[in-house]
């Protein structure tokens, strides 16, 4: 039995008791000063109420209270919020793990694009090979991924603008939530609720930013970090020689893969307080997006380039993820000259590389979008999950 949770908005991790509950009569609307405080726009909310007192034997381990009587309208309801921030906790917060999955990445790296490409690869395609279902969570999700993430892509076949700052827009500070349900099979039947965040790139680029807006990283069941190839110097001289009337992206000194991944560590460190000769236990993906674009230096029978077997199997395909991670491993070591890779080695437990494309094709220059054709999306999504327990590896004899 759980004793505490954490917030998937705010990350205060409170007892079992120490949860409120917003009233569903809208007769009971009020302003909302804690709502206000925390997320910085002020709206009118259903009356909080505290949830009725734990019971009084200290070994009997506390539960979730299920509902609470309206102090205004004195009806019961069911609907839990945070004490902290106040926002609608999940439904299956009293009962599942909660898994974050960070997306993190340098401005222009794709991580909108990859969001929303993958919610609808797992609704769509790993569902049925892993017999999961993807819900989500509440209303405003439901509407925030249809308008920001898979109309403008799948609907009007448009890129997505570039996310914008969590000080500008408090929404970017809010997770996109839905409950993944697996039915039977080996690991038998498991729930979990994961929280996809869209960071802005200007996010990443100052540490004491991080720390005000990205703090959930370090409360992540795993970091997925998006870099984009094209902003290393050792790969544009080679796409430029390759075919050279490409049109490369500007050059961005922000977009430096090293740095993001340095400044992301120092926040883990600090906020978790681990000391310098311990390794952080949070498993990273470090994966390169766009690599269609590379696809020139890429050798013709490069794995990169050729589908994932890991829905083909009846599990996360281990082989197949060792030939990509080792892959471009070397890639990165010729890239970079060890620099990414003697970061990893030195402060993380668990990471690998992986190399992916979420649209499969660079949009035309009036940002159009002719067909969607990803390629291993899901290669680090399905990978955490496997090193988090939640799903099984198999190996091909």
């Amino acid at each position: 039995m759980k004793r505490e949770y954490i917030c998937p908005y705010c990350f205060n991790r409170h007892k079992m008791h120490e949860v409120q509950f917003a009233c569903s009569d809208e007769k009971c609307l009020e302003d909302d000063q804690v709502y206000a405080d925390y997320w910085g726009y002020h709206m009118k909310r259903p009356t909080i109420t505290n949830a009725p007192a734990p019971g009084t034997f200290a070994f009997i381990k506390p539960t979730m209270p299920s509902q609470a009587s309206c102090r205004s309208c004195s009806k019961s309801t069911y609907s839990r919020v945070c004490p902290t921030c106040h926002s609608s906790l999940p439904t299956t917060i009293s009962d599942y793990e909660d898994y974050i999955i960070a997306v993190i990445g340098a401005k222009q790296s794709g991580k909108s694009h990859y969001i929303a490409v993958l919610i609808d690869e797992i609704i769509n395609k790993i569902g049925n090979s892993y017999n999961c279902y993807l819900k989500p969570e509440n209303d405003e999700t439901i509407h925030r991924y249809n308008r920001q993430f898979r109309d403008p892509i799948y609907k009007r076949k448009t890129a997505l603008n570039v996310t914008r700052s969590a000080g500008s827009d408090p929404d970017v500070k809010k997770p996109l939530l839905f409950t993944l349900t697996f039915s039977g099979g080996v690991m038998g039947t498991k729930v979990i609720t994961l929280a996809f965040f869209d960071t802005a790139g200007e996010d990443l680029k100052d540490e004491s930013i991080m720390e005000k807006h990205t703090k959930y990283i370090c409360n992540s069941a795993g970091v997925i970090c998006l870099l984009d190839p094209l902003q290393l110097p050792e790969v544009r001289s080679q796409v430029a020689a390759a075919n050279p009337g490409v049109q490369l992206p500007a050059d961005d000194p922000d977009s430096d893969g090293a740095d993001i991944l340095n400044r992301t560590t120092n926040l883990i460190r600090n906020t978790l307080r681990i000391k310098a000769s311990k390794k952080i236990k949070i498993p990273i993906a470090v994966s390169f997006s766009k690599t269609d674009a590379i696809g020139p230096l890429l050798d013709p029978t490069s794995k990169l380039m050729q589908p994932s077997r890991h829905t083909d199997t009846n599990g996360f395909d281990v082989e197949d993820f060792h030939s990509v991670n080792d892959e471009m491993k070397a890639l990165v070591q010729g890239w970079t000259r060890g620099n990414i890779l003697n970061l990893l080695e030195h402060h993380y437990q668990t990471y690998a590389y992986f190399g992916l494309s979420s649209l499969g094709h660079s949009p035309s220059h009036t940002m159009q979008i002719d067909e969607v054709k990803p390629y291993r999306v899901e290669d680090p999504f399905l990978w955490l999950l496997w090193k988090n327990g939640i799903i099984k590896g198999t190996e091909r004899k």
